[in-house]
């Protein structure tokens, strides 16, 4: 089972998440484009690519999840690259403007997606427990992935950001 390890509160800079981004349905039984995606950005030597631009946080990539409709939302995997930072061609970009957000460090198996898919709840139960809460108006969270994550054990830990007030 998932469970967070430690929560910080921290500014996030003005950024731009720049990527590939696929649209994921939350209705049951929908599939999950995301872990192929990841896996062809690693393959075909994109992740790296975009690793070379400017960056505003190093020594990761990031799943930045958005747009949320009701139904679906739009996930960009890529690197959150500076303000302003040149979008390659043929990829998708999302600016960022600086708020106050929380860094959670979530432990739970890689394997079977019980970390990824608790993230949000436990980040957002570490924020209410510090006594703040979530902003929703920036519309985004993310996963935080650093580069020295194996995600061939079955166990590890993630980073994941969510906006959030006092």
């Amino acid at each position: 089972m998932a469970s967070l390890a430690k929560i910080e509160f921290l500014s996030f800079p003005n950024a731009r998440i720049i990527g590939r981004e696929v649209t994921h349905s939350i209705l049951p039984n929908a599939p999950n484009p995301i872990p192929a995606l990841w896996e062809a950005m690693h393959a075909d030597g994109t992740m790296d690519m975009l690793k070379s631009l400017p960056l505003a946080v190093a020594d990761c990539t990031i799943g930045w999840m958005g747009e949320f409709d009701g139904q679906s939302f739009t996930y960009i995997a890529g690197v959150i690259a500076v303000a302003n930072a040149d979008v390659p061609d043929g990829f998708q970009y999302r600016d960022i403007t600086a708020c106050n957000i929380a860094k959670s460090y979530l432990f739970g198996n890689l394997q079977n997606g019980d970390v990824y898919a608790n993230a949000h709840e436990l980040t957002v139960g570490g924020i209410k427990a510090q006594g703040r809460n979530e902003n929703v108006l920036p519309g985004w969270s993310a996963e935080i992935y650093p580069n020295e994550l194996d995600f061939d054990q079955e166990d590890g830990e993630i980073c994941y950001l969510c906006p959030y007030i006092e």
